[in-house]
């Protein structure tokens, strides 16, 4: 089960950032953008980014594979 299920994972992910040395900026987007879109993980399906900008779905993707390291399921 991913870390998504417990009521503390946000500020956990934002830790987890701040050791892999990101901006307090970065954090920020990333914590959002994976609040947003961490449901892409848990389905397995990209569908929802294709209608995103090209610039927003690189952010996106970038963020989903920090959230996929922080909770165990990069591949």
């Amino acid at each position: 089960m991913m870390k998504t299920a417990q009521g503390n994972m946000w500020p956990e992910f934002r830790n987890y950032l701040s050791t892999e040395g990101q901006s307090r900026n970065s954090m920020r987007d990333k914590v959002s953008y994976a609040k947003r879109y961490h449901h892409v993980l848990e389905a397995k399906d990209a569908a929802p980014l294709h209608s995103l900008s090209q610039d927003t779905k690189s952010h996106e993707m970038k963020t989903l594979a920090s959230l996929a390291k922080f909770t165990g399921r990069y591949d």
